[in-house]
């Protein structure tokens, strides 16, 4: 069999009408309610969208050699119809795959097997200048401890260099996150291991290759603290967010970096009672700034959805908890980003008597909540990423459970704006199995990709998928 086979089959189901007219109701009424009116500088929306039971416009299936488990992991696009996707195959090499209008571009996806000849991944993408795409991920190295990997490509998949990072204790160490400034210099934020430690690592390469900076966070005998998100300031530097743990507390926190890795400021939230929080992704904050999202812990409503927007300068601004229905019950966001208003779009879960809801939140501009909603599920589901368009409209993708032991992906269009409409999709192979599920999103004009992993064939294995909705 080739390396690789791609195909536009099977078509996307839709599973469950009963869901379909949920997220139709749900999400057009309930997140376009009472949008404000437009902030400084955005952009007025020149486009309705509405198709509530959607079906992907295109699929592309990416097979590695074998019935080994692939899986795709991060997908940026670019102009001219480009969609880049990162991954594995089976548990040894980094994959690369460049569509155009959900077309394979290249005979096959480019693969990088480092000279240890054990397993690589391209985990996290960014998308440099002229053309460049920079992955982050793993590599195994010679004590069989995994290092972060950093690769650069040209546009047409030839590999420019290939970077390394192994931490002092040289355990493992693991990127969560990557961005590329207009130079071409690449920042990686992650965690470094030892033993049961877990320290903050964050590394910036030049466009070259030359190691420009790297910064580390130490913690304590046993504590965990680690970056999840990391944005790009106007200066150069970079915006950090994450937070630190131990058996007892945990803490959000957020650091700016000078262009040179100095640390400018530091910042540290313990929730509203000081019960704990932690973050889970960062979005740029209109005028400058870091917008970040994740859980705080309040002793009167249990787990809370947890949105914090910081200044240039590292001022807070606590936005209002999404506490659910109240009592003991558990929001958390996984994802945020910035829609065409500057409202704020958080997407997660929401848990009340034991079972988890794909769940998201609107926010003014001012760090009010909007409106919220909650697609119903029989079991746990939620939302994983979210991206945003020029004209008001949120794209959020998740995994939703169709029977007990099988998911399909979840992939719905909400508006900030009244009648700004929506569209929703479940989409998932036959075969009955919890190995359906989506692992990241971007959004270019009004077409969304969603990329994740599949089962499709039993002697197949698992394989990455691609899904294209274009309007």
């Amino acid at each position: 069999m080739d390396p690789v086979t791609s195909s536009h089959v099977p078509k996307g189901r839709r599973w469950s009408l009963r869901l379909a007219i949920a997220v139709s109701i749900l999400l057009p009424t309930a997140l376009g309610a009472g949008a404000p009116a437009w902030g400084a500088g955005a952009k007025s929306p020149h486009r309705i969208i509405f198709d509530p039971a959607a079906t992907p416009s295109w699929t592309q299936e990416i097979h590695g050699p074998g019935a080994s488990p692939d899986a795709a992991f991060d997908v940026q696009m670019a102009k001219g119809g480009v969609t880049y996707v990162a991954g594995m195959f089976g548990d040894e090499d980094a994959s690369l795959t460049k569509l155009v209008d959900g077309v394979p571009a290249w005979p096959s996806p480019k693969t990088y097997d480092s000279p240890n000849h054990g397993p690589d991944i391209a985990m996290k993408m960014a998308l440099g200048p002229a053309g460049s795409v920079y992955t982050a991920g793993m590599s195994v190295g010679t004590n069989g401890m995994f290092d972060i990997l950093v690769l650069k490509w040209s546009a047409s998949g030839a590999l420019k260099w290939a970077r390394r990072y192994d931490g002092p204790a040289h355990g493992h160490d693991e990127p969560s996150a990557v961005v590329v400034d207009s130079s071409g210099n690449v920042t990686v934020a992650g965690a470094s291991v030892a033993g049961a430690t877990v320290s903050w690592v964050v590394v910036s390469w030049s466009a070259s290759g030359a190691r420009r900076w790297t910064s580390r966070y130490a913690a304590g005998a046993g504590a965990q603290i680690f970056p999840a998100g990391l944005v790009l300031a106007g200066d150069g530097g970079v915006y950090a967010s994450g937070g630190s743990s131990n058996a007892t507390s945990s803490v959000a926190l957020t650091v700016r970096y000078s262009p040179t890795g100095k640390t400018l400021w530091k910042r540290a939230y313990s929730g509203p009672e000081g019960l704990g929080a932690m973050t889970s992704a960062a979005a740029a904050r209109p005028g400058g700034g870091v917008i970040v999202c994740g859980k705080a812990v309040s002793a009167a409503t249990g787990m809370d959805g947890l949105v914090v927007s910081y200044t240039p300068q590292g001022r807070r601004d606590v936005f209002t908890l999404d506490t659910g229905p109240g009592g003991a019950s558990e929001q958390r966001f996984n994802d945020l980003a910035v829609a065409s208003t500057r409202q704020v779009v958080a997407v997660g879960s929401s848990m009340s008597g034991g079972n988890r809801d794909c769940h998201a939140v609107t926010y003014s501009t001012d760090g009010t909540i909007v409106s919220k909603a909650t697609l119903p599920g029989a079991w746990d589901d939620d939302f994983q990423a979210v991206a945003t368009d020029d004209f008001g409209g949120f794209y959020a993708t998740g995994t939703y459970h169709t029977l007990a032991n099988r998911t399909a992906i979840l992939t719905v269009r909400g508006s900030v704006l009244t009648g700004g409409g929506g569209w929703s999709s479940l989409w998932g192979p036959a075969l009955a199995t919890e190995d359906n599920y989506p692992t990241a999103i971007a959004v270019r004009g009004s077409t969304a990709c969603v990329a994740g992993q599949y089962a499709w064939n039993p002697a197949q294995g698992l394989d990455q998928i691609v899904l294209g909705y274009v309007y």
